[in-house]
């Protein structure tokens, strides 16, 4: 089963994507689910969140998601810091049904990581799909 299936199956349920914005996975999982016609719905880490993307081109990719996502919610930090990109994470992972995450398997860079919001959805038993970038891989959901 392709990814895309996987996003139809849950999205028919009436389910939506729910991402932080991030540039990279997240922006572009954003458009595969809005060109699938999924809903999307939005987590951001803090108030201050634009100042983490550099440049008109990035500024300007991040507010046109936005623009067409359903639901928005700003999580109580003002500034852009690692604990409030793990309590995005976490946010993700305790409202949803599926954890579908762009990962190279490694252990996160700082807190907040890809890795900590993985090891996170485990704890709880959440399922997930995991998508290797390097090896282009796809594996779960489980």
């Amino acid at each position: 089963m392709q990814l895309a299936d996987i996003l139809r199956e849950h999205a028919a349920g009436g389910t939506c994507v729910l991402v932080a914005l991030a540039e990279g996975g997240d922006q572009a999982f954003t458009d595969a689910a809005l060109a699938l016609g999924i809903p999307v719905d939005v987590v951001l880490p803090c108030t201050l969140y634009e100042d983490t993307f550099e440049g008109a081109e990035a500024k300007a990719k991040y507010h046109s998601l936005l623009a067409q996502s359903n639901n928005v919610v700003t999580l109580d930090y003002v500034e852009p810091s690692e604990d409030a990109f793990l309590a995005a994470g976490k946010y993700v992972v305790d409202h949803c049904d599926l954890l579908v995450t762009l990962w190279n398997g490694k252990q996160a860079a700082g807190k907040g990581g890809t890795g900590d919001v993985v090891e996170y959805a485990r704890s709880l038993g959440r399922p997930l799909i995991h998508v290797h970038p390097g090896l282009l891989e796809v594996t779960g959901p489980g």
